[in-house]
């Protein structure tokens, strides 16, 4: 493809979206500690997706507690704005979560407080590229009139 445009003398213009997706990708698998926390969350959101004994126990104190019927989120690897989602998703879930864990019966670890704390700086340092992302990704075709004050909004936020 690169060749062909470069023969046809075609101007090459990178997907910003994609290339925020590589950026945000490799920040998170180069920060140890948060990769640990993935990890550790990917064991949790799996175990309470594919139990149906752990889903209704998340479901019925869920219920008890007064929170909203919401899915656990499991992150996808091609995907970074799922890790974004499955660690919002926990934060938002976080008492229901721990409460059903320990009503049940595995070896699964929850979340400690440090590291849903350093769940919620990432989740702050990560919210303008969600965003970005969002926004770029819902076009077809995107102008460099949207492009450019979205990468601003993120450099002024960092």
């Amino acid at each position: 493809m690169i060749a062909c445009g470069k023969a046809l003398r075609l101007r090459h213009a990178i997907c910003v979206a994609h290339t925020l997706n590589l950026i945000v990708k490799k920040s998170l698998d180069l920060t140890p500690v948060l990769s640990a926390i993935r990890t550790k969350a990917r064991r949790l959101v799996g175990y309470f997706r594919s139990s149906t004994t752990a889903k209704k126990t998340l479901a019925l104190i869920r219920e008890q507690m007064g929170k909203p019927k919401l899915k656990l989120i499991q992150e996808v690897e091609t995907r970074w704005n799922s890790t974004f989602q499955m660690l919002q998703r926990l934060v938002e879930q976080r008492e229901p979560v721990g409460a059903a864990l320990g009503g049940l019966v595995s070896d699964i670890p929850a979340l400690t407080s440090e590291e849903y704390t350093n769940v919620t700086g990432c989740l702050s340092i990560l919210s303008p590229f969600h965003e970005a992302t969002v926004e770029l990704s819902e076009e077809k075709r995107v102008s460099g009139s949207k492009v450019i004050p979205l990468l601003k909004m993120i450099e002024k936020m960092l």
